[in-house]
Protein backbone atom coordinates (compact mmCIF):
# COMPACT_ATOMS: atom_id res chain seq x y z
CA UNK A 1 0.00 0.00 0.00
CA UNK A 2 1.14 3.28 -1.00
CA UNK A 3 0.82 6.35 1.67
CA UNK A 4 2.01 9.71 2.57
CA UNK A 5 4.31 9.90 5.62
CA UNK A 6 2.63 12.24 8.43
CA UNK A 7 -0.33 12.61 6.30
CA UNK A 8 -3.79 12.80 8.72
CA UNK A 9 -5.71 9.62 9.47
CA UNK A 10 -9.21 10.95 9.60
CA UNK A 11 -11.72 10.08 7.44
CA UNK A 12 -12.77 12.03 4.15
CA UNK A 13 -16.01 13.67 5.54
CA UNK A 14 -14.15 15.00 8.72
CA UNK A 15 -11.22 15.84 6.20
CA UNK A 16 -13.92 18.42 4.06
CA UNK A 17 -15.12 19.23 6.69
CA UNK A 18 -11.69 19.95 8.80
CA UNK A 19 -13.36 18.73 12.27
CA UNK A 20 -12.15 16.49 14.45
CA UNK A 21 -12.08 12.59 13.32
CA UNK A 22 -11.87 10.08 16.80
CA UNK A 23 -10.96 7.40 13.49
CA UNK A 24 -13.61 5.12 15.22
CA UNK A 25 -14.29 1.68 12.96
CA UNK A 26 -16.23 1.33 11.10
CA UNK A 27 -17.95 4.63 11.60
CA UNK A 28 -16.66 7.72 13.30
CA UNK A 29 -18.79 9.72 15.76
CA UNK A 30 -19.08 12.37 13.47
CA UNK A 31 -20.15 10.61 10.48
CA UNK A 32 -22.58 8.83 12.64
CA UNK A 33 -24.49 11.73 14.07
CA UNK A 34 -24.57 13.00 10.14
CA UNK A 35 -25.40 10.12 9.41
CA UNK A 36 -23.63 9.54 6.12
CA UNK A 37 -20.84 7.19 5.01
CA UNK A 38 -17.90 7.55 6.55
CA UNK A 39 -14.76 6.57 4.13
CA UNK A 40 -11.10 6.16 4.94
CA UNK A 41 -7.92 6.32 2.62
CA UNK A 42 -9.44 7.87 -0.30
CA UNK A 43 -7.40 7.25 -3.36
CA UNK A 44 -5.10 4.35 -2.02
CA UNK A 45 -3.35 2.41 -4.72
CA UNK A 46 -2.27 -1.25 -4.00
CA UNK A 47 -0.33 -3.92 -6.23
CA UNK A 48 -1.11 -7.64 -5.81
CA UNK A 49 1.29 -9.36 -3.81
CA UNK A 50 1.18 -12.11 -5.38
CA UNK A 51 3.70 -13.97 -8.04
CA UNK A 52 3.24 -13.02 -11.78
CA UNK A 53 0.55 -11.03 -11.24
CA UNK A 54 0.35 -7.15 -12.69
CA UNK A 55 -2.84 -6.14 -11.44
CA UNK A 56 -3.30 -3.19 -10.12
CA UNK A 57 -6.72 -1.48 -8.30
CA UNK A 58 -7.55 1.86 -7.68
CA UNK A 59 -10.05 2.51 -5.21
CA UNK A 60 -11.60 5.85 -5.27
CA UNK A 61 -14.28 4.99 -2.90
CA UNK A 62 -16.51 2.50 -1.72
CA UNK A 63 -18.35 2.17 -4.27
CA UNK A 64 -15.85 2.07 -7.64
CA UNK A 65 -13.56 -0.27 -8.15
CA UNK A 66 -11.32 -0.13 -11.33
CA UNK A 67 -9.47 -3.17 -12.78
CA UNK A 68 -7.11 -3.32 -15.91
CA UNK A 69 -6.94 -6.36 -18.16
CA UNK A 70 -4.42 -8.09 -17.07
CA UNK A 71 -5.29 -11.53 -15.69
CA UNK A 72 -4.09 -12.82 -11.96
CA UNK A 73 -2.20 -15.99 -12.59
CA UNK A 74 -4.08 -18.41 -9.97
CA UNK A 75 -2.63 -20.21 -7.25
CA UNK A 76 -1.70 -23.97 -8.03
CA UNK A 77 -2.44 -26.63 -5.13
CA UNK A 78 0.61 -27.93 -3.90
CA UNK A 79 1.37 -30.55 -1.81
CA UNK A 80 1.02 -30.22 1.68
CA UNK A 81 0.01 -31.86 5.30
CA UNK A 82 -3.79 -32.41 6.15
CA UNK A 83 -5.36 -30.87 9.12
CA UNK A 84 -8.05 -31.41 11.62
CA UNK A 85 -10.77 -30.23 8.99
CA UNK A 86 -9.06 -32.72 6.35
CA UNK A 87 -7.90 -29.52 4.18
CA UNK A 88 -4.86 -29.76 2.01
CA UNK A 89 -2.78 -27.41 3.79
CA UNK A 90 0.02 -25.45 2.01
CA UNK A 91 2.18 -22.58 2.21
CA UNK A 92 0.64 -19.50 2.28
CA UNK A 93 1.46 -15.52 0.46
CA UNK A 94 1.60 -12.61 2.81
CA UNK A 95 -1.75 -11.37 0.81
CA UNK A 96 -3.52 -14.65 2.50
CA UNK A 97 -2.34 -14.75 5.66
CA UNK A 98 -3.31 -10.94 5.79
CA UNK A 99 -7.12 -11.53 4.47
CA UNK A 100 -8.54 -12.73 8.12
CA UNK A 101 -7.99 -9.62 9.14
CA UNK A 102 -10.29 -7.64 6.62
CA UNK A 103 -13.31 -9.21 8.85
CA UNK A 104 -12.03 -7.82 12.21
CA UNK A 105 -10.70 -4.51 10.76
CA UNK A 106 -13.74 -3.27 7.31
CA UNK A 107 -11.49 0.12 7.34
CA UNK A 108 -8.14 -0.80 7.95
CA UNK A 109 -7.96 -4.03 5.50
CA UNK A 110 -9.32 -2.38 2.49
CA UNK A 111 -6.36 -2.90 0.20
CA UNK A 112 -6.86 -6.78 1.42
CA UNK A 113 -10.43 -6.60 0.30
CA UNK A 114 -9.31 -5.26 -2.89
CA UNK A 115 -7.03 -7.13 -3.26
CA UNK A 116 -9.25 -10.44 -3.08
CA UNK A 117 -12.03 -8.38 -5.35
CA UNK A 118 -9.38 -7.92 -8.05
CA UNK A 119 -8.58 -11.85 -7.79
CA UNK A 120 -12.79 -12.68 -7.76
CA UNK A 121 -13.26 -10.55 -10.52
CA UNK A 122 -10.41 -11.92 -12.84
CA UNK A 123 -11.34 -15.77 -11.82
CA UNK A 124 -14.68 -14.88 -12.62
CA UNK A 125 -13.79 -13.15 -16.16
CA UNK A 126 -11.81 -16.43 -17.15
CA UNK A 127 -14.84 -18.48 -16.66
CA UNK A 128 -18.07 -19.26 -18.21
CA UNK A 129 -21.03 -17.92 -17.81
CA UNK A 130 -23.69 -18.95 -14.83
CA UNK A 131 -20.60 -20.80 -13.04
CA UNK A 132 -20.26 -19.83 -9.51
CA UNK A 133 -16.75 -17.71 -9.64
CA UNK A 134 -18.77 -15.87 -12.77
CA UNK A 135 -22.05 -15.15 -10.34
CA UNK A 136 -19.50 -13.75 -7.88
CA UNK A 137 -17.69 -11.64 -10.38
CA UNK A 138 -20.68 -9.81 -11.53
CA UNK A 139 -21.99 -9.11 -8.06
CA UNK A 140 -18.69 -7.58 -7.05
CA UNK A 141 -18.74 -5.39 -10.10
CA UNK A 142 -22.45 -3.80 -9.48
CA UNK A 143 -22.68 -0.10 -8.80
CA UNK A 144 -23.42 -0.81 -4.89
CA UNK A 145 -22.29 0.64 -1.52
CA UNK A 146 -18.85 -0.84 -0.29
CA UNK A 147 -20.13 -2.81 2.07
CA UNK A 148 -22.42 -5.17 0.10
CA UNK A 149 -18.64 -6.61 -0.94
CA UNK A 150 -18.71 -9.12 2.06
CA UNK A 151 -21.26 -11.32 0.99
CA UNK A 152 -19.93 -12.46 -2.50
CA UNK A 153 -16.11 -11.94 -1.05
CA UNK A 154 -17.17 -14.60 2.00
CA UNK A 155 -18.22 -17.17 -1.13
CA UNK A 156 -15.52 -16.56 -3.21
CA UNK A 157 -13.31 -17.05 -0.31
CA UNK A 158 -15.03 -20.25 0.71
CA UNK A 159 -14.91 -21.60 -3.06
CA UNK A 160 -10.83 -20.72 -3.67
CA UNK A 161 -10.26 -21.70 0.27
CA UNK A 162 -12.25 -25.54 -0.37
CA UNK A 163 -10.25 -25.39 -3.94
CA UNK A 164 -6.61 -24.71 -3.06
CA UNK A 165 -6.58 -26.46 0.12
CA UNK A 166 -6.22 -23.07 1.60
CA UNK A 167 -7.38 -23.21 5.22
CA UNK A 168 -6.96 -19.30 5.77
CA UNK A 169 -9.14 -18.35 3.16
CA UNK A 170 -11.91 -20.36 4.88
CA UNK A 171 -11.22 -19.17 7.96
CA UNK A 172 -12.01 -15.22 6.49
CA UNK A 173 -14.50 -16.37 4.52
CA UNK A 174 -16.62 -17.84 7.86
CA UNK A 175 -15.52 -13.97 9.92
CA UNK A 176 -16.96 -12.16 6.16
CA UNK A 177 -20.11 -14.25 6.14
CA UNK A 178 -20.39 -12.89 10.08
CA UNK A 179 -19.78 -9.64 8.58
CA UNK A 180 -22.10 -9.79 5.53
CA UNK A 181 -24.91 -11.48 7.46
CA UNK A 182 -25.00 -7.49 9.15
CA UNK A 183 -24.53 -5.79 6.52
CA UNK A 184 -27.58 -7.77 4.16
CA UNK A 185 -29.39 -6.69 6.97
CA UNK A 186 -29.18 -3.18 7.41
CA UNK A 187 -29.82 -3.16 3.22
CA UNK A 188 -32.46 -5.04 3.09
CA UNK A 189 -34.36 -2.48 5.82
CA UNK A 190 -33.09 0.46 3.49
CA UNK A 191 -35.76 1.64 1.17
CA UNK A 192 -33.41 2.98 -1.55
CA UNK A 193 -31.40 -0.40 -2.24
CA UNK A 194 -33.55 -3.21 -0.75
CA UNK A 195 -34.89 -3.58 -4.18
CA UNK A 196 -31.34 -3.69 -5.79
CA UNK A 197 -29.57 -5.86 -7.68
CA UNK A 198 -26.77 -6.08 -5.73
CA UNK A 199 -29.11 -6.80 -2.62
CA UNK A 200 -30.44 -9.47 -4.15
CA UNK A 201 -26.95 -10.64 -5.40
CA UNK A 202 -25.60 -10.22 -1.61
CA UNK A 203 -28.81 -12.32 -0.35
CA UNK A 204 -28.21 -15.62 -3.40
CA UNK A 205 -24.17 -15.50 -1.98
CA UNK A 206 -25.64 -15.95 2.00
CA UNK A 207 -27.24 -19.08 -0.19
CA UNK A 208 -23.96 -20.16 -1.89
CA UNK A 209 -22.01 -19.80 1.25
CA UNK A 210 -24.40 -21.82 2.99
CA UNK A 211 -24.39 -24.72 0.50
CA UNK A 212 -20.73 -24.88 0.52
CA UNK A 213 -19.90 -24.24 4.28
CA UNK A 214 -22.68 -25.14 5.98
CA UNK A 215 -21.42 -23.22 9.11
CA UNK A 216 -24.78 -24.53 11.53
CA UNK A 217 -24.48 -28.03 10.42
CA UNK A 218 -27.70 -27.94 9.41
CA UNK A 219 -29.43 -27.18 6.12
CA UNK A 220 -32.14 -24.42 8.07
CA UNK A 221 -29.60 -21.64 7.55
CA UNK A 222 -29.49 -22.52 3.32
CA UNK A 223 -33.38 -22.89 3.24
CA UNK A 224 -33.98 -19.50 4.92
CA UNK A 225 -31.85 -17.91 2.99
CA UNK A 226 -33.08 -19.68 -0.17
CA UNK A 227 -36.67 -18.44 1.04
CA UNK A 228 -35.60 -14.85 1.20
CA UNK A 229 -33.82 -15.14 -2.17
CA UNK A 230 -37.19 -15.58 -3.76
CA UNK A 231 -39.64 -13.36 -1.24
CA UNK A 232 -37.25 -10.78 -2.58
CA UNK A 233 -37.61 -11.93 -6.08
CA UNK A 234 -41.54 -12.10 -5.58
CA UNK A 235 -41.30 -8.34 -4.29
CA UNK A 236 -39.12 -7.00 -7.60
CA UNK A 237 -41.70 -7.88 -9.50
CA UNK A 238 -40.91 -9.87 -13.17
CA UNK A 239 -40.17 -7.03 -14.91
CA UNK A 240 -36.59 -6.44 -12.67
CA UNK A 241 -35.38 -9.81 -14.16
CA UNK A 242 -35.96 -8.51 -17.47
CA UNK A 243 -32.18 -8.55 -18.54
CA UNK A 244 -29.00 -7.52 -16.92
CA UNK A 245 -27.78 -9.21 -14.01
CA UNK A 246 -31.33 -9.22 -12.26
CA UNK A 247 -32.27 -11.83 -15.45
CA UNK A 248 -29.11 -13.83 -14.14
CA UNK A 249 -29.45 -13.89 -10.67
CA UNK A 250 -33.50 -15.11 -11.05
CA UNK A 251 -32.47 -17.79 -13.15
CA UNK A 252 -30.38 -18.97 -10.25
CA UNK A 253 -32.49 -18.56 -7.62
CA UNK A 254 -35.82 -19.89 -10.04
CA UNK A 255 -35.17 -23.95 -9.97
CA UNK A 256 -34.63 -23.63 -6.32
CA UNK A 257 -37.70 -21.92 -5.57
CA UNK A 258 -39.53 -24.16 -8.16
CA UNK A 259 -38.24 -27.03 -6.24
CA UNK A 260 -39.19 -26.03 -2.85
CA UNK A 261 -43.04 -25.32 -4.19
CA UNK A 262 -42.53 -29.37 -5.03
CA UNK A 263 -41.47 -30.60 -1.88
CA UNK A 264 -44.33 -29.12 -0.44
CA UNK A 265 -46.86 -29.79 -2.91
CA UNK A 266 -47.93 -26.34 -3.35
CA UNK A 267 -47.53 -23.87 -6.09
CA UNK A 268 -45.74 -20.49 -5.61
CA UNK A 269 -45.19 -17.43 -7.58
CA UNK A 270 -42.82 -19.07 -10.21
CA UNK A 271 -45.69 -21.10 -11.90
CA UNK A 272 -47.81 -18.09 -12.82
CA UNK A 273 -48.18 -16.87 -16.02
CA UNK A 274 -46.26 -13.98 -16.00
CA UNK A 275 -43.39 -15.38 -14.47
CA UNK A 276 -42.81 -17.13 -17.04
CA UNK A 277 -42.83 -14.94 -19.87
CA UNK A 278 -41.81 -11.16 -18.41
CA UNK A 279 -38.65 -12.44 -17.82
CA UNK A 280 -37.69 -13.87 -21.08
CA UNK A 281 -38.76 -10.51 -22.93
CA UNK A 282 -35.55 -9.75 -24.22
CA UNK A 283 -33.53 -12.80 -24.42
CA UNK A 284 -34.57 -16.72 -25.87
CA UNK A 285 -35.19 -19.72 -23.17
CA UNK A 286 -32.21 -21.40 -22.87
CA UNK A 287 -32.74 -25.49 -22.90
CA UNK A 288 -32.57 -25.51 -19.38
CA UNK A 289 -35.39 -23.07 -18.94
CA UNK A 290 -37.84 -24.73 -20.71
CA UNK A 291 -37.12 -27.55 -18.65
CA UNK A 292 -37.20 -25.74 -15.34
CA UNK A 293 -41.19 -24.78 -17.08
CA UNK A 294 -42.21 -28.36 -17.26
CA UNK A 295 -41.07 -28.43 -13.42
CA UNK A 296 -43.70 -25.82 -12.25
CA UNK A 297 -46.57 -28.64 -13.28
CA UNK A 298 -45.42 -30.48 -10.31
CA UNK A 299 -46.75 -28.57 -7.07
CA UNK A 300 -50.32 -28.67 -8.57
CA UNK A 301 -50.14 -32.09 -9.71
CA UNK A 302 -48.78 -33.60 -5.62
CA UNK A 303 -51.20 -31.45 -4.58
CA UNK A 304 -53.90 -33.48 -6.25
CA UNK A 305 -52.35 -36.39 -4.92
CA UNK A 306 -52.39 -35.81 -1.87
CA UNK A 307 -55.52 -34.77 -1.65
CA UNK A 308 -56.19 -38.24 -3.39
CA UNK A 309 -54.32 -40.06 -0.77
CA UNK A 310 -56.05 -38.47 1.83
CA UNK A 311 -59.55 -38.82 0.82
CA UNK A 312 -59.58 -43.09 -0.43
CA UNK A 313 -60.96 -44.18 2.48
CA UNK A 314 -63.72 -41.87 2.92
CA UNK A 315 -64.25 -40.80 -1.09
CA UNK A 316 -67.12 -42.57 -3.22
CA UNK A 317 -65.10 -45.30 -5.96
CA UNK A 318 -66.53 -42.99 -8.84
CA UNK A 319 -65.12 -39.57 -7.72
CA UNK A 320 -61.62 -41.58 -6.61
CA UNK A 321 -61.70 -42.88 -9.91
CA UNK A 322 -62.11 -39.63 -11.67
CA UNK A 323 -59.17 -37.92 -9.38
CA UNK A 324 -56.99 -40.46 -10.56
CA UNK A 325 -58.23 -40.50 -14.33
CA UNK A 326 -57.22 -36.70 -14.04
CA UNK A 327 -53.80 -37.41 -12.03
CA UNK A 328 -52.99 -39.46 -15.03
CA UNK A 329 -53.71 -37.03 -17.81
CA UNK A 330 -51.93 -34.19 -15.98
CA UNK A 331 -48.49 -37.00 -15.85
CA UNK A 332 -49.67 -37.87 -19.71
CA UNK A 333 -49.29 -33.92 -20.31
CA UNK A 334 -46.08 -33.60 -18.57
CA UNK A 335 -44.00 -36.73 -20.02
CA UNK A 336 -45.59 -34.83 -23.78
CA UNK A 337 -43.67 -32.23 -22.64
CA UNK A 338 -40.50 -34.14 -21.73
CA UNK A 339 -40.93 -35.75 -24.89
CA UNK A 340 -40.99 -32.38 -26.78
CA UNK A 341 -37.64 -30.97 -24.88
CA UNK A 342 -35.57 -33.18 -25.53
CA UNK A 343 -36.15 -33.45 -29.16
CA UNK A 344 -35.90 -30.26 -29.82
CA UNK A 345 -32.75 -30.22 -27.34
CA UNK A 346 -31.33 -32.62 -29.81
CA UNK A 347 -32.20 -30.82 -33.08
CA UNK A 348 -30.81 -27.78 -31.77
CA UNK A 349 -27.50 -29.38 -30.42
CA UNK A 350 -27.10 -31.09 -33.75
CA UNK A 351 -24.12 -33.41 -32.02
CA UNK A 352 -24.37 -35.93 -29.50
CA UNK A 353 -24.34 -34.78 -25.57
CA UNK A 354 -23.97 -37.85 -23.69
CA UNK A 355 -22.38 -41.43 -25.00
CA UNK A 356 -21.43 -43.65 -22.72
CA UNK A 357 -17.81 -44.27 -21.56
CA UNK A 358 -15.84 -47.77 -20.71
CA UNK A 359 -13.10 -46.12 -18.55
CA UNK A 360 -13.09 -42.32 -16.86
CA UNK A 361 -10.43 -40.64 -14.70
CA UNK A 362 -12.30 -39.97 -11.26
CA UNK A 363 -9.87 -39.58 -7.62
CA UNK A 364 -12.90 -40.78 -5.80
CA UNK A 365 -14.26 -44.75 -6.87
CA UNK A 366 -17.57 -43.38 -4.25
CA UNK A 367 -18.19 -41.01 -7.56
CA UNK A 368 -18.10 -43.94 -10.26
CA UNK A 369 -21.48 -45.62 -11.23
CA UNK A 370 -21.80 -48.20 -14.07
CA UNK A 371 -22.25 -47.10 -16.92
CA UNK A 372 -20.47 -43.77 -16.28
CA UNK A 373 -21.79 -41.07 -18.73
CA UNK A 374 -19.71 -38.71 -20.72
CA UNK A 375 -21.08 -35.25 -21.84
CA UNK A 376 -19.67 -32.79 -24.41
CA UNK A 377 -19.36 -29.92 -22.26
CA UNK A 378 -20.44 -29.26 -18.45
CA UNK A 379 -23.72 -27.25 -19.79
CA UNK A 380 -25.28 -30.40 -21.58
CA UNK A 381 -24.15 -32.68 -17.91
CA UNK A 382 -26.45 -29.84 -16.14
CA UNK A 383 -29.55 -29.70 -18.30
CA UNK A 384 -29.56 -33.63 -18.97
CA UNK A 385 -28.87 -34.67 -15.29
CA UNK A 386 -32.19 -32.71 -14.44
CA UNK A 387 -33.70 -33.69 -17.17
CA UNK A 388 -33.90 -37.74 -16.18
CA UNK A 389 -34.44 -36.81 -12.74
CA UNK A 390 -37.45 -34.79 -13.51
CA UNK A 391 -38.46 -38.45 -16.43
CA UNK A 392 -37.89 -40.30 -13.23
CA UNK A 393 -39.96 -38.17 -10.90
CA UNK A 394 -42.85 -38.80 -13.29
CA UNK A 395 -42.92 -42.16 -14.03
CA UNK A 396 -42.59 -42.99 -10.33
CA UNK A 397 -45.50 -40.58 -9.71
CA UNK A 398 -47.61 -42.57 -12.08
CA UNK A 399 -46.51 -45.80 -10.67
CA UNK A 400 -47.84 -44.58 -6.75
CA UNK A 401 -50.50 -43.96 -7.84
CA UNK A 402 -51.14 -47.64 -9.59
CA UNK A 403 -50.14 -49.09 -6.28
CA UNK A 404 -52.75 -46.74 -4.83
CA UNK A 405 -54.80 -48.17 -6.99
CA UNK A 406 -54.31 -51.69 -6.76
CA UNK A 407 -53.91 -51.20 -2.64
CA UNK A 408 -57.91 -49.52 -2.57
CA UNK A 409 -59.20 -52.65 -5.31
CA UNK A 410 -59.96 -50.48 -8.00
CA UNK A 411 -57.22 -51.66 -10.58
CA UNK A 412 -60.31 -53.61 -12.56
CA UNK A 413 -62.38 -50.21 -13.02
CA UNK A 414 -59.50 -48.04 -13.11
CA UNK A 415 -57.96 -50.14 -16.17
CA UNK A 416 -61.22 -50.59 -17.63
CA UNK A 417 -62.18 -46.86 -17.98
CA UNK A 418 -58.39 -46.10 -18.63
CA UNK A 419 -58.67 -48.20 -21.43
CA UNK A 420 -61.96 -46.73 -22.78
CA UNK A 421 -60.01 -42.60 -22.66
CA UNK A 422 -56.78 -44.32 -24.50
CA UNK A 423 -57.71 -41.99 -27.70
CA UNK A 424 -57.76 -39.06 -25.52
CA UNK A 425 -54.36 -40.05 -24.15
CA UNK A 426 -52.81 -40.97 -27.42
CA UNK A 427 -53.82 -37.43 -29.11
CA UNK A 428 -51.03 -36.40 -26.89
CA UNK A 429 -48.45 -38.54 -28.29
CA UNK A 430 -47.55 -40.18 -25.53
CA UNK A 431 -47.97 -43.91 -25.83
CA UNK A 432 -49.82 -44.48 -22.30
CA UNK A 433 -52.79 -45.71 -23.90
CA UNK A 434 -52.39 -49.29 -23.19
CA UNK A 435 -52.47 -52.21 -20.61
CA UNK A 436 -49.08 -52.92 -21.20
CA UNK A 437 -47.77 -49.26 -20.47
CA UNK A 438 -49.30 -48.81 -16.88
CA UNK A 439 -48.14 -52.22 -15.24
CA UNK A 440 -45.80 -51.81 -12.00
CA UNK A 441 -42.89 -53.67 -14.18
CA UNK A 442 -42.81 -50.98 -17.06
CA UNK A 443 -43.11 -48.24 -14.81
CA UNK A 444 -40.22 -49.06 -12.67
CA UNK A 445 -37.97 -49.45 -15.73
CA UNK A 446 -38.70 -46.44 -16.88
CA UNK A 447 -38.23 -44.83 -13.95
CA UNK A 448 -35.26 -46.61 -12.46
CA UNK A 449 -33.65 -46.60 -16.20
CA UNK A 450 -33.52 -42.30 -15.91
CA UNK A 451 -32.55 -42.73 -11.84
CA UNK A 452 -29.64 -44.58 -13.00
CA UNK A 453 -28.39 -42.25 -16.13
CA UNK A 454 -28.16 -39.75 -13.29
CA UNK A 455 -26.41 -41.81 -10.87
CA UNK A 456 -23.56 -42.23 -14.11
CA UNK A 457 -23.58 -38.72 -14.66
CA UNK A 458 -21.90 -37.88 -11.11
CA UNK A 459 -18.41 -38.94 -12.24
CA UNK A 460 -18.31 -36.70 -15.22
CA UNK A 461 -19.83 -33.33 -12.86
CA UNK A 462 -17.12 -33.78 -10.05
CA UNK A 463 -13.85 -34.36 -12.35
CA UNK A 464 -11.25 -31.16 -12.31
CA UNK A 465 -12.68 -29.71 -15.42
CA UNK A 466 -16.29 -29.50 -13.82
CA UNK A 467 -15.28 -28.51 -10.60
CA UNK A 468 -16.49 -24.99 -10.64
CA UNK A 469 -20.09 -25.52 -11.04
CA UNK A 470 -20.77 -29.56 -11.69
CA UNK A 471 -20.60 -30.73 -8.25
CA UNK A 472 -23.28 -27.84 -6.84
CA UNK A 473 -25.50 -28.68 -10.40
CA UNK A 474 -25.19 -32.97 -10.18
CA UNK A 475 -26.04 -32.89 -6.24
CA UNK A 476 -29.81 -31.56 -6.95
CA UNK A 477 -30.56 -33.94 -9.59
CA UNK A 478 -28.68 -36.70 -7.04
CA UNK A 479 -30.96 -35.63 -4.51
CA UNK A 480 -33.93 -35.73 -6.45
CA UNK A 481 -32.82 -39.39 -7.63
CA UNK A 482 -32.15 -40.15 -3.64
CA UNK A 483 -35.80 -39.03 -2.43
CA UNK A 484 -37.59 -41.36 -5.32
CA UNK A 485 -35.43 -44.53 -4.54
CA UNK A 486 -35.43 -44.83 -0.61
CA UNK A 487 -37.42 -47.69 0.38
CA UNK A 488 -38.10 -49.03 -2.77
CA UNK A 489 -38.31 -52.65 -3.75
CA UNK A 490 -35.24 -53.12 -6.20
CA UNK A 491 -33.29 -50.32 -5.87
CA UNK A 492 -31.67 -50.57 -2.76
CA UNK A 493 -27.98 -51.11 -4.53
CA UNK A 494 -28.38 -47.39 -6.40
CA UNK A 495 -30.05 -45.93 -3.12
CA UNK A 496 -26.91 -46.83 -0.82
CA UNK A 497 -24.51 -45.46 -3.73
CA UNK A 498 -26.55 -42.67 -4.65
CA UNK A 499 -26.41 -41.88 -0.92
CA UNK A 500 -22.78 -42.23 -0.35
CA UNK A 501 -22.16 -40.29 -3.66
CA UNK A 502 -23.41 -37.01 -2.26
CA UNK A 503 -21.66 -37.66 0.89
CA UNK A 504 -18.46 -37.64 -0.98
CA UNK A 505 -19.73 -34.19 -2.61
CA UNK A 506 -20.10 -32.87 0.68
CA UNK A 507 -16.75 -33.93 1.93
CA UNK A 508 -15.03 -32.34 -0.80
CA UNK A 509 -17.03 -29.76 -2.20
CA UNK A 510 -20.58 -28.94 -1.11
CA UNK A 511 -21.07 -29.18 3.12
CA UNK A 512 -24.39 -28.91 2.65
CA UNK A 513 -25.21 -32.80 0.86
CA UNK A 514 -23.37 -33.81 4.20
CA UNK A 515 -26.52 -32.72 6.07
CA UNK A 516 -29.54 -33.29 3.58
CA UNK A 517 -31.25 -36.61 4.60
Amino acid sequence: MVGVPGRSKACQPCKKRRVACDQQQPKCSQCSKRKQDCIYHLGCIFVLAEAGSHKTVYKKSDSQVHVNDVAIKPQHRANGKHDSAGLNVRSQTSAELQVARLARTPTQGYAIQQALVATAISEGQSSSSYTLPSMLAKSLQLDAPGYMYAAPLACFAAWRGRRDGNATLISASHQLYIRALRETQVALYDPQIVLADSTLAACNALGLFEALECPDRSISGYQWHRDACCRLVQLRGPAAHVDGFGHILFLSIRPFGILEAVEQARPNFLSDPEWMTIPWLSNVKAPMDVLVDTLTRGPAILRKARHLEAGLTSARPEDTLARMLEIVYDMSCVLYELDVFYEDYEQTTQVPQCWETDSFEQESPDLVFQPVLHFADLGAATTLTLYWAVLAMAWVSLADLLNGCMQAGMQDLFFSTFHAQREELNNLRRPLATYEDMTMEVLRDHWLDNARKVLGSVAYCTTESSIESGPPRVATALSMIIDILKGRLGATHEYRWAVRARQAIGEKWLRLAKFQI
